[in-house]
C-alpha cells in the first residue's frame, strides 16, 4: 500500500474545518439547530455546479479539469446571489429578502430535491449515451486531487481569518438573541447575510474540488456544543471548533485510506453520511428524552 500524502491530510483538515465553521455560522445566525449548509440548499447549489460542469465538458469535448469548471460556475452563481441579495435588501425590497428561517429551510429542502432530480436525469442520459458520469460527487473523497488545490484552500483560509477577526464579536452578540444584538446597535440583517454567504462560499469550494460530505456541517457543531469546553462559548466554537472538525475529517479520511475493501477505498463522504446520520438520530432521541423528562 502506498503512503498517504501529507498534502492530502492537509486538505482533508482544511475542508473539515471549513465545513464545521460553515455549519456553526448557519446555526448561529439563523438561531436554528437544524440550520446547516445541507438544509439551506448550499450543498445542492455546489453539486449542481459540478453536474453542469461535467455536462459542459462532455458536450464540448474539451479536456477541462472538472473541479476548475465547477468552481467557476459556482462562483458565477455565488456572485449572482450576492448581487440579488444586495438589491433586495435595500429600499422598498427590504421585506422581500427577510431571513425567515422556516422559509429558507423549506426553499433549501425543495432545492435539494430539485437538484437530486436533475442528477438522476443527467446520470440516466450519460449512461444511455455511454459517457462517464462522476457519481462519486455525492460521496466526497480526497483520493484524487490536484496539488494546486491547496493554494485555493489557503486563499479561502486567509479570507476566513479576516472575516472572523472582523465579525466574531458581532456573531457572539447575535448568538445571545437578535433583539439583544439590535439593542446594542448590531446591524443584524447585514451580519446574517454576510455569515450565510461565507458559509455558502466555504461549502462551494469544498464540494467543487472534493464532492459532498453529508451531515458534517449539521452534526459537528452539535457535537461540539455537547462538550463543556464549547458550550455557551461562541468564540471557542468559531476559532477552535473548526480545528476539531478538521482533525475529525482528516482522521476519517486516514482510516478510509488504511482500511480499504479489497483494494477499493471507501470515500470519506460516504462514511461521514453514515456516521453523521446515526449521530443525528442519537442527538434527536436524547433531546426528545430530555423534553419528555421535563414535562
Amino acid at each position: 500500500m502506498e503512503e498517504l500524502d501529507l498534502l492530502r491530510i492537509a486538505m482533508a483538515f482544511l475542508c473539515g474545518g471549513f465545513l464545521t465553521l460553515s455549519g456553526s455560522l448557519t446555526q448561529i445566525v439563523t438561531n436554528n439547530s437544524l440550520g446547516s449548509p445541507s438544509t439551506l440548499g448550499f450543498d445542492a447549489l455546489a453539486a449542481l455546479s459540478v453536474i453542469c460542469s461535467q455536462f459542459i465538458i462532455v458536450v464540448t469535448g474539451e479536456a477541462f479539469a472538472l473541479e476548475h469548471v465547477s468552481l467557476g460556475l459556482f462562483l458565477i452563481a455565488f456572485l449572482g446571489l450576492f448581487l440579488v441579495s444586495k438589491i433586495f435588501s435595500r429600499g422598498p425590497h427590504i421585506r422581500v429578502f427577510s431571513l425567515d428561517i422556516k422559509v429558507l429551510i423549506l426553499i433549501g429542502l425543495g432545492f435539494n430535491l430539485f437538484v437530486g432530480a436533475i442528477f438522476s436525469i443527467v446520470q440516466f442520459l450519460f449512461m444511455a449515451l455511454n459517457f462517464d458520469f462522476p457519481t462519486g460527487l455525492w460521496f466526497g473523497n480526497f483520493k484524487y486531487f490536484d496539488e494546486h488545490t491547496i493554494y485555493v484552500l489557503l486563499f479561502a483560509l486567509l479570507i476566513l481569518v479576516v472575516y472572523l477577526t472582523k465579525d466574531a464579536r458581532q456573531l457572539r452578540l447575535l448568538s445571545l438573541g437578535e433583539k439583544f444584538a439590535l439593542g446594542l446597535g448590531i446591524p443584524v440583517a447585514k451580519v446574517q447575510r454576510r455569515a450565510l454567504f461565507v458559509s455558502l462560499g466555504l461549502t462551494g469550494v469544498v464540494i467543487s474540488f472534493f464532492g459532498v460530505f453529508s451531515f458534517l456541517g449539521l452534526i459537528v457543531p452539535h457535537m461540539l456544543r455537547s462538550l463543556n469546553f464549547f458550550r455557551s462559548n461562541m468564540k471557542r466554537e468559531l476559532f477552535i471548533g473548526p480545528i476539531v472538525g478538521g482533525l475529525a475529517l482528516a482522521v476519517m479520511d486516514y482510516l478510509c485510506f488504511q482500511f480499504d475493501f479489497r483494494g477499493a477505498e471507501f470515500p470519506a463522504g460516504m462514511v461521514s453520511s453514515v456516521v453523521g446520520a446515526f449521530l443525528l438520530i442519537v442527538l434527536l432521541v436524547k433531546s426528545q428524552a430530555k423534553n419528555f423528562a421535563k414535562d
